[in-house]
């Protein structure tokens, strides 16, 4: 359209920074803003379809589900205050303000300026435009079964959201409007279109849509998860619903309606019908809390309203502003006071919004005292946890150990869907850890424990004990050989390797193994006494083994003792507490043994030096006996006659200096020998084993 074109590369264009707008003043147009009631020929034209008009105007009581409907639908009154702000059309628009760039804005915008310019709309083309556009904005998706890159409204939310990082936000205006009119222009239904997949605007859509695809995966795989029991409309029936809970940082285009139809990771395969958005950023816009359920399965949020707004008026107390109420449907029948800025209730209560930002004393604070953590999501569970009003429990008993075992049972009337659903199981599993569950935040994750189905219920097993759930069905549940002959035995074990290691066995162990090997010298007394220590601990350790090995036990109590041992790692305890009392014993054995060679080792020496000397000492008297004469010799030669006795001296002198080298031979082999041995004498015994 060439008028909508030029209009928009004109006029100023500013995303609104707070939503009681009043009076703009002619040339302005405000479109998902403002107060409508304040509509006038001087306030410039306020496109808002919340709240009631002007008063006398024949649309002040008109509910309208969209601005685009409000644009189309409103009265020859309301169309005649726009033309009053704005007598020569579309040249007279300067300025226009808008609440975001979301397919309701975008093509409210398209039809005010189409029906401002007097450009002809068939009428029943319109009709389904605006039926299409408004279902959308009341949360409905009406292109169910077909892929969001083939809707409509989905491609032109991601449009939009596409240009919402950006700091002006006129381009992204541009582009939305100009792609909507496009569309419009080529099919008389929303349903009927045929994107054209090599336009830029349809191609810049289809990068967010991968984008928030690829978001949509990451929100679950973050997300806290449950299944909550909703009410219907104006019916007494409850119905489970699979519910999401996620903390958003970027807003999305389209994450509502992946998660609505995501069939892959909802436990109930029909989507995630509750929604639970916290946007902290947000605070004080109106949407940093929204808790919505999808408008078509006709479901109501009207307790969970009423319970916040009760919270709301206790926390404020009598310092909550009430001079202006805001306009809501469900004002109508409420009996309590009315704020002017309360939690938004979406007229059929599919819709739960945090307050906006309300002005007191001439400055805006945030509207809402409530937490997210802290009030919204524990008030939900109160109103719509999924737990049986006639699931009975005892208090959790506590065992030898420390663990915890918890028995539940409930009425045989009880839905069974409720008792295979997550949420069941996971609070189930809660009753013997020790907690409370009063949020789903509250729930343990599933991988934190372990579901056996036995016959006649289910035993949960974690890490803090066990929970036996008798469901009452054809089988009946062995709740004491369970309790008594497995869950008891296995605790009794625990309790036994806690007890252990709280004696600090090892720690004496290794004590005693420290003070014998310091010892100077080996105490085989000592040894005794530390290996009686080391057969004692065994002892202790060999208790905690399993009690029931010999095929007694029935096949469900064999399966939660396996479980059991599992999870509490029962048997891993035992066997690396028994390895490194082995590891000890086989240490401090090497160690006395090296402590008994050392001891003989000096000994060893000794004798090893004798015996090289020695040795020398009779290589050296060979050596004597041949280079001189003996005692005997030498006495037979005195009594021989012309011996000189010179000679005999010279003799005698020979014998007393070989004398002296065969002691220093012995001396100095002596001393080789023991440091040999000393030295290489382990070593090479050790070598010839």
């Amino acid at each position: 359209m060439k008028q909508l074109a030029q209009l928009l590369a004109r006029v100023q264009v500013q995303q609104a920074t707070q939503y009681e707008l009043t009076s703009e003043g002619k040339g302005t147009v405000v479109i998902g803003v403002g107060a409508r009631k304040m509509q006038s020929t001087e306030s410039g034209c306020i496109l808002n379809c919340k709240g009631a008009g002007a008063a006398g105007n024949k649309d002040a009581e008109v509910e309208f589900k969209s601005v685009s409907e409000y644009v189309a639908e409103g009265s020859d009154d309301t169309w005649a205050l726009w033309h009053a702000n704005l007598p020569q059309g579309l040249a007279d628009i300067q300025r226009i303000v808008v609440e975001d760039l979301s397919l309701d804005t975008c093509f409210a915008l398209v039809l005010f300026v189409a029906r401002l310019g007097e450009q002809a709309l068939a009428p029943e083309k319109l009709a389904h435009w605006v039926r299409y556009v408004s279902a959308w904005e009341s949360g409905r998706y009406s292109d169910t079964g077909t892929s969001p890159r083939e809707s409509v409204a989905c491609v032109a939310s991601l449009l939009g959201h596409s240009y919402l990082s950006g700091i002006d936000i006129k381009p992204g205006l541009i582009s939305c409007c100009e792609f909507l009119w496009t569309l419009f222009a080529s099919a008389d239904h929303p349903q009927a279109v045929a994107f054209d997949h090599g336009d830029l605007h349809y191609r810049r859509a289809l990068g967010r849509y991968n984008y928030e695809e690829a978001q949509h995966r990451l929100a679950v795989q973050n997300s806290a998860q449950c299944q909550l029991l909703i009410p219907t409309q104006g019916g007494s029936e409850r119905v489970l619903t699979d519910a999401i809970f996620l903390q958003e940082s970027n807003p999305s285009a389209i994450l509502k309606v992946l998660l609505r139809t995501d069939q892959k990771y909802s436990w109930t395969s029909r989507g995630f019908g509750f929604l639970g958005m916290y946007r902290p950023a947000e605070q004080g816009r109106g949407n940093d809390i929204t808790l919505s359920v999808d408008p078509d399965t006709n479901l109501t949020l009207s307790a969970l309203w009423i319970a916040l707004e009760q919270l709301e008026d206790k926390r404020w107390g009598d310092s909550r502003p009430r001079n202006a109420p805001r306009d809501l449907d469900i004002y109508k029948n409420y009996a309590g006071l009315q704020a002017n800025e309360p939690w938004y209730d979406g007229r059929d209560m599919t819709l739960i919004a945090a307050p906006r930002h309300v002005l007191i004393d001439g400055n805006y604070t945030n509207g809402s005292k409530l937490s997210w953590t802290g009030d919204v999501l524990p008030l939900l569970w109160k109103l719509y946890s999924p737990i049986p009003e006639a699931a009975t429990f005892k208090p959790s008993e506590t065992g030898a150990s420390g663990k915890f075992f918890s028995l539940v049972k409930w009425d045989c009337g009880t839905s069974l869907e409720i008792a295979e659903c997550p949420t069941f199981l996971a609070w189930l599993a809660s009753l013997s850890m020790g907690k409370c569950v009063l949020s789903p935040l509250d729930l343990p994750r599933s991988e934190t424990f372990e579901i056996l189905r036995l016959a006649g219920g289910i035993a949960i097993v974690h890490r803090d004990g066990v929970t036996l759930f008798d469901s009452w069905d054809a089988s009946l549940l062995d709740v004491q050989g369970l309790k008594h002959a497995t869950w008891a035995q296995v605790d009794q074990r625990l309790a036994d390797y806690k007890t252990f290691v709280g004696s600090k066995s090892l720690e004496m162990v290794m004590n005693q193994q420290k003070k014998m090997l310091t010892d100077k010298k080996f105490n085989t007394r000592t040894y005794r006494e530390w290996s009686e220590l080391v057969m004692a601990e065994k002892d202790k350790l060999l208790v905690s083994l399993p009690g029931n090995l010999n095929g007694n036990e029935s096949y469900d109590q064999a399966r939660l003792r396996e479980a059991m041992e599992r999870f509490w790692a029962v048997s891993d305890h035992r066997t690396k507490a028994l390895e490194a009392l082995e590891r000890i014993e086989r240490g401090t054995r090497e160690a006395v043994a090296h402590l008994r060679e050392k001891e003989g080792r000096l000994v060893n020496s000794i004798v090893a030096g004798v015996g090289l000397g020695l040795f020398a000492k009779t290589v050296v008297e060979t050596f004597k006996d041949k280079m001189t004469m003996n005692a005997y010799e030498w006495q037979l030669e005195v009594f021989k006659k012309g011996t000189k006795l010179k000679e005999l001296e010279a003799i005698a002198g020979q014998v007393g200096h070989w004398e002296w080298v065969s002691l220093a031979a012995f001396i100095g082999f002596f001393c080789l020998g023991a440091y040999l041995f000393w030295l290489k004498g382990t070593k090479l015994a050790a070598s010839g084993e």
